[in-house]
């Protein structure tokens, strides 16, 4: 299942799962089994990317099982306490911030999303699904669904196998895009695409229109 990101606020939610062992996935939002520091913060929101480029040991920008289960990884992330990986993907639906989610906001992200399903979500008929309402059993199930419509991952446009999308191979999945979206995705500017920059919010918007 794909799940999607944004660079948030996340420290506007509280902290709620104690420190444990952490492995790949309790971080990896992308389903590529690898974490980039995207991630990473949003699951530890105060880690600094000194700490990230010391838990990445062999510098291609992502953390990898292994160096996540490094004895410095770990102590790294003991500093910290992990936010819950619901409240990581309620921050994703939430573009503005403002503890709701509109009808608009879930369009967003899952375009085919349906005015029955917002209103299901929307219990008390407010025209906004609140954070107590999307943690309702019935709207995980909802949302659950759209995941599975989202675009299409780096596995599905990797064709060299090195778990990143390039300009080329961007281009072939997406024929529509243009050099400008191409450089607004690369938020890094490495001309490289990661899974992390794919499922970025202005990403899938991007896409989807291509």
């Amino acid at each position: 299942m794909k799940r999607l990101l944004t660079t948030t606020a996340v420290a506007l939610f509280s902290a709620t799962t104690a420190f444990a062992a952490v492995d790949i996935m309790d971080v990896d939002m992308t389903g590529d089994e690898f974490v980039g520091f995207e991630e990473l913060r949003l699951a530890f929101p105060e880690v600094t990317e000194e700490f990230f480029d010391q838990m990445d040991t062999d510098s291609d920008n992502r953390i990898s099982s292994d160096e996540l289960l490094e004895s410095e990884a770990q102590d790294i992330l003991a500093r910290y306490t992990m936010v819950g990986m619901e409240e990581r993907r309620t921050v994703v639906l939430d573009a503005n911030y403002d503890r709701f989610v509109s009808k608009e906001e879930f369009v967003n992200i899952f375009p085919s999303f349906t005015e029955i399903d917002f209103d299901a979500m929307d219990q008390n008929n407010d025209n906004r699904v609140s954070y107590v309402e999307i943690y309702d059993t019935n709207a995980q199930d909802i949302i659950e669904r759209y995941y599975g419509e989202t675009v299409q991952g780096i596995a599905d446009i990797d064709t060299n196998g090195d778990n990143f999308a390039d300009f080329a191979e961007m281009t072939a999945a997406f024929p529509g895009i243009s050099e400008q979206d191409l450089q607004t995705i690369d938020t890094n500017g490495d001309n490289r695409v990661s899974s992390t920059e794919l499922y970025a919010t202005e990403a899938q918007q991007i896409v989807s229109r291509n």
